[in-house]
């Protein structure tokens, strides 16, 4: 079906300016985008034209074979809730049906919002309303003029000024059309997690040659030159002997390569080269 989207005031009309954080035209525009994208989702013809007039709006709908027109709309006076707002009139009991036979099912898509955005804990209720307004007076078959939350209300505002709140409104109110007029309501994407970071490689063993490295050559180098210069096999070390003394050489080094001290590190190394030399 087509369905016309009116963010109710006219391009450079604030509406109501109640809440200083945002115009009632901002706040209906956010919405009435969320509920095109909603309404196509579902496969509906639906069209928004946020820079032209209600007047050019219904003008248009009229002439295009428009089925619905939803205006979203907020409101302010010291109420609470959502208001559904009827022509004079214009209830079905009132019309049954419109010039081409059609059935009129304004007050049945009003319960059906109110129930949704009951259900979705946007309002703790709602009513209807009779009033002159253009677009329910002037477009020739069902209009839902949807007076969606109050914006001098505090508790109103705790609702619309959350984040999630247009795309909320919108899909509460396509539910409903969607229950009404006999088509499949298909919700939107659920967010798919992102997949969990790929593993870091181990990193390539290091082919530099460190301090640490060059310790442990010296060491060797220096157990293999303290082992020299012991006597034959008639004194030889015992096992136990000869691995103190290489953990002993080892320890001595490692100390002395990992100073922290840049010129207490030049003068070990200077005492290594020193051993060295005695040993040597």
């Amino acid at each position: 079906m087509r369905i016309a989207i009116s963010p109710d005031e006219n391009p450079g009309d604030p509406g109501t300016t109640a809440d200083p954080t945002i115009t009632e035209r901002d706040l209906n525009v956010r919405v009435a985008g969320a509920l095109q994208e909603a309404l196509q989702r579902c496969g509906q013809d639906a069209w928004f034209d946020p820079s032209i007039t209600f007047v050019d709006r219904v003008q248009r709908a009229n002439s295009d074979r428009t089925d619905l027109l939803v205006a979203v709309a907020h409101n302010a006076g010291g109420g609470q809730g959502m208001r559904a707002l009827f022509c004079p009139g214009g209830h079905q009991t009132d019309v049954p049906t419109w010039s081409d036979g059609r059935p009129n099912r304004q007050d049945d898509l009003a319960a059906a919002v109110g129930a949704e955005l009951e259900a979705a804990q946007l309002v703790d209720w709602w009513s209807p309303e009779d009033e002159a307004v253009f677009e329910c007076c002037q477009f020739q078959f069902d209009t839902g003029y949807l007076e969606l939350e109050f914006m001098d209300s505090p508790h109103d505002q705790a609702i619309y000024r959350q984040p999630g709140y247009p795309a909320a409104a919108a899909e509460a109110v396509t539910r409903a059309v969607a229950h009404v007029y006999g088509f499949t309501y298909v919700a939107p994407a659920v967010p798919q997690p992102e997949p969990p970071p790929e593993p870091t490689p181990p990193a390539p063993p290091s082919t530099t040659v460190g301090e640490l490295d060059v310790a442990r050559a010296m060491v060797l180098s220096l157990y293999a030159t303290v082992l020299g210069r012991m006597p034959e096999s008639d004194q030889v070390i015992t096992d136990h002997a000869n691995a103190a003394l290489q953990r002993g050489l080892e320890a001595m080094v490692h100390d002395i390569v990992e100073s922290k001290e840049g010129a207490a590190k030049l003068a070990e190394r200077a005492k290594l080269a020193r051993l060295a030399g005695l040993l040597g």
